[in-house]
C-alpha cells in the first residue's frame, strides 16, 4: 500500500492550527477537491458523509474521522483501501509543523495528482492560517 506524506511550517500555535483542522466544517475549505463534509444524523459521532470532484470524477461516501486534542492529530479514511493522517507538531516558539500522511491501497496511475492535492490541501491550509502571508 503506498504512503504519501508531505510537511509544511507555520507561524500560528499548534493549539489554534489543530482546533482549525479538528473541525469538519472546515475541510472543505482547505481539502483540495473536497466539496463538502458533514455529519450525518443517527450515524456514529466519527462518521463523516463527504463529497469531492477528483479529476473529473464526483465522489462521496462515508469515512471515519477521528480528532485526538492530546496528540493534535486527525485521522480518516475507510480502511483497508485508504487511511489519511494529520499531526501538528510545535516547531519553534510559537510556529507549527503539520505533517499530512495518506495511504492508498491503489493509487491506479494517480501518484503526481494525490502528491499535487496533498501540496494544494497545504497551500491552501497555510494561506488561511496566515492570511496576508
Amino acid at each position: 500500500m503506498p504512503d504519501f506524506e508531505r510537511q509544511v511550517t507555520v507561524a500560528v500555535d499548534p493549539d489554534t492550527v489543530f482546533d482549525y483542522v479538528a473541525d469538519p466544517s472546515h475541510l472543505p475549505r482547505f481539502v483540495a477537491s473536497m466539496t463538502d463534509a458533514r455529519r450525518q444524523p443517527g450515524r456514529q459521532r466519527t462518521e463523516l458523509h463527504v463529497t469531492a470532484e477528483v479529476n473529473g470524477r464526483h465522489e462521496e461516501g462515508d469515512t471515519r474521522f477521528r480528532a485526538d486534542r492530546w496528540s493534535r492529530s486527525i485521522d480518516w479514511g475507510s480502511p483497508p483501501d485508504y487511511r489519511g493522517s494529520m499531526r501538528v507538531h510545535p516547531s519553534g516558539e510559537d510556529g507549527s509543523r503539520i505533517s499530512l500522511h495518506l495511504r492508498v491501497r491503489d493509487p491506479r496511475g494517480e501518484r503526481v495528482q494525490i502528491e499535487h492535492a496533498m501540496e494544494e490541501t497545504l497551500r491552501r491550509l497555510s494561506a488561511i492560517l496566515q492570511p496576508g502571508t
